[in-house]
């Protein structure tokens, strides 16, 4: 698909429908997740000129796996990381917001301790504040 006819706008994920021509490309994502649902690591790349559906893409990756494969999937923006410890900061700051409505929050608030600390109006979202020494930790 070329950006000229290209219903996806960056930031605004569209509904499947709209995945025409992509069915393979799914198929070999799921694929991926079932691997790594199995015990083996895979790593995915989305990558492509802005605007041709990457985010929505992903998106509707995201949705499947929650609904279908009972899978807890997680966006986690990551630029202007410049570190290891950065990135694991926002990947373990939106796991613990993703999470904070499941049954087993508490078994993952456990693992994080005293470094998680409520934000928000009525503490409604959590975050994420460990020393930089325990994080360098959590990287290892």
């Amino acid at each position: 698909m070329n950006k000229e006819n290209s219903p996806f706008t960056p930031g605004n994920p569209v509904p499947v429908e709209l995945f025409v021509g992509r069915s393979q490309q799914i198929q070999e994502l799921i694929r991926y997740v079932r691997q790594t649902s199995s015990g083996k690591q895979e790593n995915v790349f989305l990558a492509g000129d802005r605007g041709i559906g990457k985010s929505s893409l992903a998106s509707f990756l995201r949705y499947y796996v929650s609904t279908q494969m009972n899978i807890l999937g997680i966006h986690v923006f990551l630029g202007r990381v410049s570190t290891l410890e950065e990135m694991v900061h926002h990947i373990f700051e939106e796991l613990l917001k993703e999470t904070k409505a499941e049954p087993w929050f508490e078994s993952i608030a456990k693992f994080f301790g005293k470094y998680i600390r409520e934000i928000g109006l009525f503490g409604i979202s959590v975050g994420f504040a460990p020393p930089e020494e325990a994080l360098k930790e959590l990287v290892r």
